[in-house]
């Protein structure tokens, strides 16, 4: 399920307009899905390239930048001043302004090799699970209850759903408790640490107790296998309702 994103490299941003910034990327699904932060550095090969435009060290930098990487660039500034060629963001960062450069950016395909499909409506899920048929059993059955795309990704253990989660963004990870080596509730605590992703547990347990385990591990529900089909409909509509209600504005405090 890896796809190509598209990089945004930063020069010279401070501290709070970063702080500002990764805010939107954790509250923003479909950035998450399309573009990736990264510093700029000589390996790098950004496709956006985001310059505080009120450090001259910075400005020096990205004349020299520009001339060797093919790359837009976006300009932080608070003089008011407008560069002709960069798109220029006024400070205080208005995020939603900021999202809707990003938004213009992706949708009429001035980065090279975007693919389209990250922007549409499909949800993506992991299911970690040591059974096979669990996992196949999942495969099956969230295409036909979910009423748009679902793409899908698989690990069988606890270390390799961190591997793939350190690569991928997911909405929706399903997650077993009992498997070799690190168990569920520890992989769900280091999952929510590390990703904005819901976490559904599967267990055959239904006790009180473990479903307190998996409250305190963070996990956003939890379903005893084999899950029907009502109880797997209703983790995607309460979680497709959650997204449509979110509200995407954040203003810079």
């Amino acid at each position: 399920m890896l796809q190509k994103k598209a990089i945004i490299s930063y020069l010279g941003i401070d501290k709070s307009d970063m702080c500002i910034i990764r805010s939107m990327f954790q509250r923003v699904m479909w950035l998450q899905k399309v573009f990736i932060l990264r510093m700029l550095r000589a390996d790098t090969n950004p496709d956006i390239l985001l310059i505080n435009a009120d450090n001259k060290e910075a400005l020096n930098v990205w004349r020299q930048v520009k001339s060797q990487k093919n790359c837009i660039s976006i300009m932080l500034s608070s003089s008011g001043q407008y560069f002709k060629d960069a798109i220029t963001l006024q400070r205080p960062i208005v995020l939603k302004q900021f999202e809707r450069i990003l938004e213009s950016i992706a949708t009429t395909d001035k980065i090279h090799g975007l693919n389209e499909d990250m922007l549409s409506e499909s949800l993506d899920v992991l299911v970690v699970d040591d059974s096979l048929p669990v996992r196949q059993y999942m495969e099956q059955k969230l295409p036909q209850l979910y009423s748009s795309k679902v793409r899908m990704d698989f690990a069988a253990s606890g270390e390799e759903s961190a591997r793939k989660v350190r690569k991928n963004v997911y909405d929706i990870i399903f997650l077993d408790v009992v498997m070799p080596g690190v168990d569920g509730y520890k992989v769900c605590k280091w999952i929510k640490a590390n990703s904005v992703a819901h976490v559904v547990m599967l267990t055959s347990k239904g006790s009180p107790f473990d479903k307190i385990r998996g409250a305190m591990s963070g996990c956003n529900a939890y379903l005893v296998k084999p899950p029907d089909d009502d109880s797997l409909k209703d983790i995607l509509e309460n979680y497709n309702s959650k997204i449509r209600k979110r509200d995407y504005t954040l203003q810079a405090s």
